[in-house]
This record gives C-alpha cells, sequence and structure tokens, in this order.
C-alpha cells in the first residue's frame, strides 16, 4: 500500500498558500541539537514533534510538500549548523526540489531578537570576534557574516541560478535601526535577494 505522508486534508487547506516557510515546522528557534548533518531530523524518527529544541521535520519531508502543492520552499538553517549540514542540505534541495520552484534561504530566524537563543549565540560569536563594541552590534554583524556563509554555499549548490534561489535576511519593524547593521555587514546586501521583516504591531 502507498505510504500516506500528509492529511489529504491539511494538503488540500494548504494548497491556497504559494510559498511555504518552513521555520516553525523545522524547529529553528532555540535549537541546539542541529549542528551535524549525521543529528538532523531523520525519516526513521517515530515523532518529530516536540518542545522548544526538540521538534523538526526532515527536510526530504519538506521538499515533498512543497513538490506536492507546487510551492515554493522557504527553509531556515539551524543557527549552530557546520559547513557540512549547509551543503548536504543546500545539495539535496537543489537536486530533489521542482525546477520550477523557487528556494528562499534564511539563516536561522530572528537573529536580532534576544528571547531567543540563537540571538544570544550571535552577541556571543560576534562581541568574542571584535565585530563591535556593541553586544547588540556585535550580533547583528555576526548575523550578517554567517548569512553571506549559508548564501554563498546554497548558491554554488544551485550553481548560481538566480530564476531559483532567493536568499533572505531578516529584520524588524518595531525596531528598523537594526536594518542598516544587518544589510551593511560583511557588505552582505550585495548578495541578498530579499529582506523580510517582523511586522509585530504594538
Amino acid at each position: 500500500a502507498e505510504q500516506v505522508r500528509f492529511n489529504p486534508d491539511y494538503l488540500n487547506f494548504m494548497r491556497q498558500f504559494r510559498t511555504l516557510r518552513f521555520m516553525g515546522m523545522s524547529g529553528i528557534t532555540r535549537n541546539e541539537r542541529q549542528v551535524s548533518w549525521t543529528r538532523r531530523a531523520n525519516l526513521q524518527e517515530a515523532t518529530w514533534s516536540g518542545g522548544y529544541g526538540e521538534r523538526g521535520i526532515p527536510v526530504e519531508v519538506m521538499v515533498d510538500l512543497a513538490n506536492r502543492l507546487n510551492a515554493n520552499a522557504w527553509f531556515n538553517i539551524p543557527h549552530l549548523a557546520d559547513q557540512d549540514y549547509i551543503q548536504q542540505f543546500a545539495r539535496y534541495v537543489a537536486r530533489n526540489l521542482r525546477p520550477n520552484l523557487k528556494a528562499y534561504i534564511e539563516y536561522s530566524n530572528e537573529m536580532w531578537n534576544t528571547a531567543f537563543s540563537q540571538a544570544q549565540y550571535a552577541q556571543r560569536e560576534g562581541y568574542r570576534d571584535q565585530l563591535d563594541a556593541d553586544p547588540l552590534l556585535a550580533g547583528l554583524k555576526f548575523y550578517s557574516f554567517r548569512s553571506l556563509q549559508v548564501f554563498r554555499t546554497w548558491d554554488q549548490a544551485f550553481q548560481g541560478n538566480r530564476q531559483r534561489l532567493v536568499r533572505v535576511l531578516s529584520g524588524w519593524a518595531g525596531n528598523p535601526a537594526t536594518t542598516a547593521p544587518i544589510l551593511t555587514g560583511s557588505n552582505v546586501y550585495r548578495e541578498t535577494d530579499a529582506f523580510a521583516i517582523a511586522p509585530y504591531f504594538y
């Protein structure tokens, strides 16, 4: 019998969306577990649910869902992922996502939001690397630097195909002063296609 991976009602509901952002599904926020490719979420696990730092569906499932729905796929890379993880992820998507679909790529999620461990990590790393004397700015500049590395790895996997790859940085509508440091750090704006803001209302 054919394996049923997705609830048909779920697929019917999801057909209205043209781009799927897998941030929540992939368990990016506060995830300290996804470092090496061997520790990624895999198809043999009994469940992909759980609390922060535990949940996360495999890349195979994300790509499968995008392909079935003929929807663009927006992937978030775990903040602690090593270079091999990033390369393997990029290669899998480049080879298996339908060629008519776009892959949006973003390093982690809300790297400016210090309520999350990934932003705290960026501040520690940026301050340690002396990117700025101000920890907040050091964290933003580290986010830019690391994003650039991720973009270049994915660009290589996609062989520079600008029709398929969309490189995304994220900002915050509630604090537009963070925008310039993010875009100008490491001159990452030169290799960025989209700037997505978190449109929080107060």
